[in-house]
């Protein structure tokens, strides 16, 4: 693709990380903070290349993708350092993190969101070894997904088919995933559910889910593995007290159910 799509969840991050650095240090006037804003500001990003890999949902893309994995022994992270100016590359949705580090270095979390700008997110999860790891592959490939994504196999098409273009998913053949190195398969499902639309109107919005919970043969689902004790611990400051005064408490009673279902359904 050539244009990012717009992602209102990192947006609002943003936008509660900022504000939440305005409350570090109420004794003095935070003119560094003024400061780091201009040069994010100022600061200009060079353009993008085009990345190796082809995101379109057909075949000759999936193989084309194989041909680029297969030059790095089927390493996924070693591909994506061989892209670092496309889309691709870790945290190009951002500015360079020696920009952002004046403005978001006292945030509490900024190492680890850092980390994640210049490695990619990764999960703290227990290794399986080898054998179970392919075990479990072959598995879920004899099994496929589940039911309701089998029943509604279209539905589900167009919104994978979505996820690619936008450069969500990378399309690659079934028979390649035993030869990346630590790859695991979560069965798709179709799941229905109740939103809103801007007029608080309900309507029934289908979404795609990534079952981490379910296990194959080895008996240990992802969720099963993961490393409770090496999470980011999670943490709560000023910011959504401020978001509920200025909000929802200037609601009429009739809206406050909407605005809430909607704060609970961000958080």
């Amino acid at each position: 693709p050539t244009e990012l799509p717009f992602c209102p969840a990192l947006t609002n991050y943003l936008i509660i990380t900022l504000y939440s650095l305005l409350l570090l240090d109420t004794t003095t006037h935070p003119q560094w903070f003024v400061q780091a804003i201009r040069q994010v500001k100022a600061f200009q990003c060079h353009a993008l290349h085009p990345p190796l890999w082809r995101f379109l949902f057909d075949s000759e893309a999936a193989t084309l993708n194989a041909r680029i994995l297969q030059r790095v022994n089927f390493d996924i992270h070693w591909a994506i350092s061989l892209q670092n100016d496309s889309i691709v590359a870790y945290g190009l949705e951002f500015k360079p993190v020696h920009v952002l580090e004046p403005l978001l270095g006292r945030h509490p979390l900024w190492s680890a969101f850092r980390s994640i700008l210049e490695h990619g997110a990764a999960y703290p999860l227990r290794d399986i070894g080898n054998a179970s790891r392919s075990q479990d592959i072959q598995d879920a490939i004899t099994r496929g997904n589940h039911k309701s994504a089998i029943i509604n196999f279209n539905l589900l098409k167009s919104m994978m088919t979505t996820e690619v273009e936008f450069g969500y998913a990378l399309p690659i053949p079934i028979d390649i995933i035993h030869q990346m190195p630590h790859a695991a398969v979560a069965p798709l499902g179709l799941v229905f559910q109740d939103t809103i639309d801007e007029f608080g109107t309900v309507k029934v919005k289908a979404r795609a889910t990534h079952d981490q919970s379910f296990a194959f043969l080895s008996g240990l689902s992802v969720n099963d593995r993961v490393i409770h004790d090496q999470l980011i611990p999670c943490q709560y400051g000023h910011c959504l007290l401020c978001i509920l005064e200025k909000n929802i408490l200037s609601c009429t009673t009739l809206l406050l159910p909407v605005v809430s279902s909607l704060m609970f359904e961000f958080l």
